[in-house]
């Protein structure tokens, strides 16, 4: 989990519009209470955020009936406190 972890936020800092390739067509990411469905959805939210560097602090994961729960805990800087105005 560490590995991709630190391979997710790599791509999602240094080259986000590439961040589609860890989503599966139908994935589901709940993102400050808000549900995004699809990875088009995810995509085109996580493009649309500011600049940010991050941090890993803790990893933790829940194996689930045929699929994965997994929650990270990650220090986020980001690039300007205007771009979220």
């Amino acid at each position: 989990m560490e590995n991709f972890s630190e391979r997710y936020y790599n791509v999602f800092d240094t080259r986000r519009v590439d961040v589609d390739k860890f989503y599966q067509n139908d994935a589901k990411l709940v993102w400050n209470g808000i549900e995004l469905n699809g990875r088009d959805a995810i995509t085109k939210h996580l493009v649309s955020l500011p600049t940010t560097r991050h941090q890993i602090q803790a990893l933790d994961f829940f194996p689930m009936k045929g699929s994965l729960l997994f929650r990270s805990l990650v220090r986020a800087q980001i690039s300007s406190f205007e771009d979220l105005f």
